[in-house]
């Protein structure tokens, strides 16, 4: 994680984990050497949920937050100087598929 910017992303089973990004993890990515950690974003088993098909869901206001952190991340990286790929167009986290 060496100069690099970060997001941290954290999901658990109550509310009362949410510090553990403070206080667990952001020590660790600083650690690691981080140029710059985004204030990071927790969601509770309730607010990411398993479709009857398989898929994870994100609430709404998770995916609102996600959208939001992944705009400040690109847009952080792009001031720092870090460079990041830009021929591709900007994707909102509501279209991302992925498996877990």
């Amino acid at each position: 994680f060496k100069n690099k910017v970060i997001l941290p992303l954290a999901t658990g089973g109550s509310p009362h984990h949410m510090l553990a990004l403070d206080y667990s993890l952001r020590p660790v990515l600083q650690s690691l050497g981080a140029k710059h950690i985004l204030p990071g974003i927790y969601a509770t088993d309730a607010q990411v949920t398993l479709s009857e098909s398989g898929s994870y869901q994100v609430s709404a206001d998770i995916g609102q937050r996600l959208d939001d952190a992944v705009h400040t991340l690109v847009t952080e990286t792009l001031q720092t100087g870090l460079g990041i790929a830009t021929r591709f167009a900007p994707v909102a986290f509501s279209q991302v598929r992925c498996s877990v």
